[in-house]
C-alpha cells in the first residue's frame, strides 16, 4: 500500500490544540501613550502587531517550553503577516487609517541621510551605512511626528503615500509578490469601503514590475518526463508497488498524465478524506478498443467549469499505450462508483501517494538527483510535442479550456452548418479556441421538437451557451402567443436543470413565403410579435439575443428561389450576426466586456 502521508511508524497524531481567536483583533491592541510619536503606517502595523502577538499569549506560561504543535502554530501566524495586516485595517476608521499612512516623509523612506536641518553633521560623520541608517531613524522620529499635520488624511490613498509605501517594503527586502499582496490588502479595503482603488496607478504598478525585473526569474529546474523514460518506469513499477493491481493503478495514472498532458491535480485526490470529487471519476472516462476519451470538469485555468474533453489514442509502443493501461486498470478496478483512481479498499490515489512513487521509480532508475516534480509529466508533454514539430501555439492551446455552443434549429441551422464548413468561416466560426460550436441543425424541426434535442445535446457536458434559432415553422400552425408561451416555459425549465447555461436566442428571420399558402404579411407581423416578447423576455432572465436586422424579404438576393430559405449570401449575413453574438456572450463568459 502507498505510504499515508503524515504517518509513520510507532507514531500517533496529536490532536491540536485549538488556539482561541478573539472576536476583533484590534479590540486587543493596546492604546499608545500620550505623547507617542506618529509612526508611517506600515510601522505602526507592525507594532501593533508584535503586541497583538504579545497579548494572545503564545509562549504560554514564563519558562515553560514550548510544544512543537505550538511552535509550528506560531510561525504559522508570523508568517501571515498580510492576513494580520488586513485584519488590522479592517478594524481601523477610514480616517484613521489615512491618518496613519499620511505621516510619512521622504526622506524616512529615501535613504540614510536626514531631512535638511536635522542631523546633517551626524550623518556627515557616519563611518558606514548601518550606522548611519539607525543613527538616522532617530533622528527623523520628530520630523516624521512634525509633517502629520500637512498631509492629506483622507481616502483614496494619494500615490505618493503608496510609493513611500512600497519603497519601504522593498528596503526591507520584500518580494514584488510579498508587495503585491500587500497593495492587494489595501485595494480590497478601499473598495470595501465604496472608495476608488488607487493601487492600480500605472506609477505604482511600473515600480513592482522594475523590482521584478531587477531580481530576476528563478529557472524552473524541474527535468520533464520522456517517452524513453516512461517506457523504463513501467518496468519498475512492481519494485515499488505491493501487488499487480497497484502496478496497473499507477502505470495508467502515470501514462495519463503523459499523453493527456493533465495536471496531477486534475487527476487524483487532493488527499484521503476529499470527498470534492473536483478530480477525475469514475464516469468521466469511456473507452473503447481504439480510443480514450477524458472529460476533465475542472482545472487550474477553468475554475468555472467549463470543462474540457480529451481524446487519447493508441500508441504503437504497447508498453506506454495509455488505452491499454486504461483498459486493463479499469478491468481490475471493478465498476465502483468514485474516483477514477482509487485502490483495492476504495481509498483515492492522492498527489501525495503518486508523487512519492513515481519519485522512488525514478531514483532505482539513477535519476533521483534530478529535480522531480509531479508537474513534470505535463513538462515532458510539451517538451516531447516541441520536439516532433508541433507549433508552440498548438501547444499552449491543446489543454486551454473552450466553451461548448450548442447551436440547435430547423433547415436554417441544417444548411447554415454545411455553408460554415465549405466557407472560410470553419465549423467554430472563426471563434478559435475560446469555444466548440455542437451543430445540431434538423429540416422541418418544430417547437415540440426542442426539450428532446436539447437534453440529448447536455447528455455528459451540458453547453456553456445554448442558441436557440427555431420556432418559424410553427407560426403556421399555431398563433404567436402560444408559440410564446410554449419558448419561454422551456427556456424556464432548461434554465432550472442547469443554471450555468446561457440561453442565446437567434431572432426569426422574415420570409418572402410561407408554407401552407399562408398570408406572408400576417406571419410576418406574427413574427415580428414573438421576437419583441421572446427578445424581452431572454434579455431579462436567460441569457442573450441574437438579432438579424439587415433581413427583409424586399431583399430578394438573401433569399433562394422558394423564399424560404437563405442564398449564400443571406446565409453570409446569417452567420455573421450568429458569429458576433456568440464573441459577444464568449467575452462575457471570460468576465470581460464585449465588443
Amino acid at each position: 500500500m502507498a505510504p499515508k502521508k503524515g504517518q509513520g511508524a510507532g507514531k500517533g497524531k496529536q490532536p491540536a490544540q485549538k488556539r482561541q481567536r478573539p472576536a476583533n483583533p484590534v479590540a486587543e491592541l493596546p492604546s499608545g501613550e500620550e505623547g507617542e510619536e506618529s509612526w508611517p503606517i506600515w510601522l505602526e502595523l507592525e507594532s501593533r502587531l508584535i503586541a497583538l502577538e504579545a497579548a494572545k499569549g503564545v509562549g504560554g506560561a514564563a519558562g515553560s517550553r514550548p510544544s512543537k504543535a505550538r511552535k509550528r502554530a506560531q510561525l504559522k501566524e508570523v508568517a501571515s503577516n498580510l492576513s494580520a495586516r488586513f485584519a488590522v485595517l479592517e478594524g481601523m476608521e477610514a480616517a484613521q487609517l489615512a491618518h496613519a499612512a499620511s505621516t510619512a516623509t521622504p526622506a524616512a523612506l529615501m535613504g540614510p541621510q536626514a531631512a535638511p536641518g536635522h542631523g546633517d553633521g551626524e550623518a556627515a560623520s557616519q563611518g558606514d551605512e548601518a550606522s548611519g541608517r539607525e543613527s538616522s531613524d532617530a533622528a527623523l522620529a520628530p520630523e516624521i511626528a512634525s509633517t502629520t499635520q500637512g498631509l492629506s488624511q483622507q481616502w483614496p490613498l494619494p500615490i505618493e503615500h503608496l510609493q513611500r509605501f512600497l519603497v519601504h517594503l522593498h528596503r526591507k527586502g520584500l518580494a514584488p509578490a510579498s508587495l503585491q499582496g500587500n497593495l492587494a490588502a489595501l485595494a480590497f479595503y478601499a473598495k470595501l469601503k465604496g472608495h476608488n482603488d488607487t493601487t492600480g496607478d500605472f506609477r505604482v504598478r511600473g515600480m513592482i514590475a522594475g523590482w521584478s525585473r531587477e531580481r530576476g526569474t528563478i529557472a524552473d529546474d524541474r527535468f520533464p518526463l520522456t517517452p524513453q523514460l516512461l517506457v523504463r518506469m513501467g518496468a519498475h513499477w512492481p519494485r515499488v508497488c505491493r501487488d499487480a493491481s497497484e502496478v496497473s493503478l499507477f502505470r495508467a495514472a502515470s501514462l495519463l498524465a503523459f499523453f493527456g498532458a493533465l495536471r496531477v491535480s486534475e487527476m487524483v485526490a487532493a488527499s484521503w478524506g476529499d470527498k470534492s470529487f473536483r478530480a477525475l471519476t469514475v464516469t468521466d472516462v469511456t473507452i473503447t478498443t481504439t480510443c480514450l476519451t477524458v472529460r476533465v470538469r475542472r482545472s487550474k485555468t477553468d475554475q468555472q467549469g467549463r470543462g474540457a474533453v480529451l481524446t487519447l489514442g493508441p500508441c504503437s509502443v504497447e508498453a506506454i499505450c495509455p488505452v491499454r493501461a486504461m483498459s486493463d486498470y479499469l478491468a481490475c478496478r471493478g465498476p465502483v462508483a468514485g474516483y477514477l483512481f482509487q485502490h483495492t479498499d476504495g481509498t483515492p490515489l492522492t498527489k501525495f501517494q503518486f508523487g512519492t512513487l513515481a519519485g522512488k521509480v525514478l531514483q532505482q532508475l539513477g535519476v533521483g538527483s534530478l529535480r522531480f516534480g509531479t508537474h513534470s509529466f505535463r513538462i515532458g508533454a510539451a517538451s516531447t510535442a516541441a520536439a516532433l514539430g508541433y507549433p508552440r501555439g498548438d501547444i499552449r492551446s491543446c489543454r486551454e479550456s473552450r466553451a461548448r455552443v450548442v447551436f440547435l434549429g430547423h433547415s436554417y441551422v441544417y444548411w447554415a452548418e454545411k455553408f460554415a464548413r465549405r466557407s472560410g468561416w470553419g465549423p467554430n466560426l472563426g471563434l478559435g479556441n475560446s469555444a466548440v460550436v455542437d451543430w445540431r441543425g434538423k429540416r422541418g424541426m418544430r417547437w415540440r421538437e426542442f426539450r428532446g434535442a436539447a437534453w440529448a445535446a447536455a447528455q455528459g457536458q451540458p453547453p456553456d451557451i445554448l442558441l436557440v434559432h427555431l420556432g418559424g415553422n410553427d407560426l403556421t400552425a399555431q398563433t404567436g402567443k402560444s408559440l410564446i408561451l410554449e419558448i419561454l416555459r422551456d427556456f424556464a425549465a432548461w434554465k432550472a436543470l442547469f443554471p450555468a447555461s446561457r440561453i442565446v436566442w437567434s431572432t426569426l428571420i422574415p420570409r418572402q413565403t410561407w408554407q401552407a399558402d399562408c398570408d406572408p404579411q400576417k406571419l410576418n407581423r406574427s413574427r415580428r410579435g414573438v421576437n419583441q416578447e421572446v427578445c424581452r423576455a431572454v434579455s431579462r432572465e436567460f441569457g442573450a439575443v441574437v438579432g438579424h436586422p439587415e433581413f427583409g424579404v424586399r431583399r430578394t438576393e438573401l433569399y433562394r428561389p422558394n423564399g424560404v430559405h437563405l442564398s449564400d449570401a443571406g446565409m453570409e449575413l446569417f452567420l455573421r450576426d450568429i458569429q458576433r453574438g456568440l464573441a459577444a456572450e464568449l467575452a462575457t463568459l471570460d468576465g470581460e466586456p464585449g465588443p
